[in-house]
């Protein structure tokens, strides 16, 4: 059988003429039994009445799709779905992590992905979360199986999608707080490198992604109008702007190299390689162990930039375009309530 066929099609797909009617009772049976959430009396009669009718006569053959080995069934469907996914531009380090979250379910349940129940996925994520996975996590689990069964189930790769009775997991609110001015402060005043500045700069107000950044190059920059593009997420070009201590920082630090490498930042030694996202991340680490600030990470930096935004009255919706946002939700999610601010707004519009 092609695998690449309409899996939804495959009940009729391989029967033969016979006497012994005992399996196609059995599947008429079933089929029956698995429409009834979907169908009243009257439409489940009429079904049947068309079943008998279709396939009365046939059998099941021994060579069934259901004893076809069905890894080549879950390949083509995981194909289908990269192939899609990589189409419309998303990355291959995230297609990566729908890759290996389908690889764990199948590790865990050894069987046909077009054949996977909501009790299949229920169990293997009650699973996880006795042995010590986070909801948080098991709830990213169920956003990717999510987007990979709409994929097949729209597609008609598969007959139903077992995500839909699977709902949202509930977690304990997690506030992510920005950076204070104090942090501000004193990451700012230990940054004893060129460099060092120029990033910390850069991040602090661009509020763009560790991977957005290194991928900048020096042309990219126009110093005349403190603006530059990156390629975000979703392969979408995205105008960014940055200010005049950014600006001053990153001529400094231009002014200091001696390579011709095109890459905006680069490592300290030959061959000045383009810095890459572990590079980055250790400068800041190196920074913060100076200032004595802990969890210093680029995505502090974004969400910082979101926030410092939000303070100065920026609307949320250009907020979610500087920060390259597909949804306002998403933008929603960065940015905290300021209680010093909220306390000040009641006293001087309720007293």
């Amino acid at each position: 059988m092609d695998s690449t066929n309409n899996i939804g099609n495959v009940i009729l797909n391989d029967f033969y003429k016979t006497n012994d009617n005992n399996e196609v009772n059995v599947l008429i049976n079933n089929i029956l039994r698995d429409m009834q959430k979907f169908l009243n009396s009257r439409q489940l009669s009429e079904l049947n009445k068309l079943l008998n009718k279709t396939i009365k006569n046939y059998s099941i053959s021994s060579e069934s799709v259901f004893d076809e080995d069905y890894t080549e069934v879950n390949k083509t469907l995981i194909e289908q779905f990269n192939k899609t996914k990589r189409l419309i531009g998303l990355a291959e380090t995230t297609l990566k992590v729908y890759n290996d979250v389908i690889g764990y379910l199948l590790k865990f349940h050894d069987k046909s992905l077009a054949e996977m129940t909501s009790d299949d996925i229920r169990e293997w994520f009650n699973y996880l979360l006795e042995n010590g996975t986070t909801k948080r996590t098991i709830d990213n689990y169920r956003r990717y199986l999510s987007s990979f069964y709409s994929f097949c189930n729209i597609e008609g790769l598969i007959f139903r999608n077992p995500m839909k009775k699977i709902e949202k997991i509930k977690q304990p609110k997690q506030v992510r707080q920005p950076f204070t001015s104090e942090e501000i402060a004193r990451l700012r005043n230990n940054c004893n490198k060129l460099r060092e500045k120029a990033i910390f700069e850069l991040l602090l107000s661009s509020g763009v992604r560790v991977s957005e950044l290194s991928n900048i190059n020096r042309d990219d920059l126009d110093f005349n109008n403190n603006t530059f593009y990156v390629i975000g997420k979703g392969n979408k070009e995205r105008k960014c702007y940055f200010n005049d201590s950014s600006k001053v920082a990153i001529l400094n630090y231009l002014d200091s190299r001696t390579d011709r490498n095109p890459a905006l930042f680069v490592s300290y030694h030959k061959p000045y390689k383009r810095l890459k996202n572990g590079g980055i991340e250790h400068s800041l680490n190196v920074i913060a162990k100076r200032a004595d600030v802990v969890n210093v990470h680029p995505h502090r930096f974004r969400r910082s930039f979101c926030c410092s935004l939000l303070s100065k009255n920026v609307p949320l919706e250009q907020i979610r375009i500087m920060a390259g946002h597909a949804n306002l939700a998403t933008t929603k999610l960065y940015v905290v309530e300021n209680d010093e601010e909220i306390q000040y707004n009641h006293k001087r519009y309720v007293n």
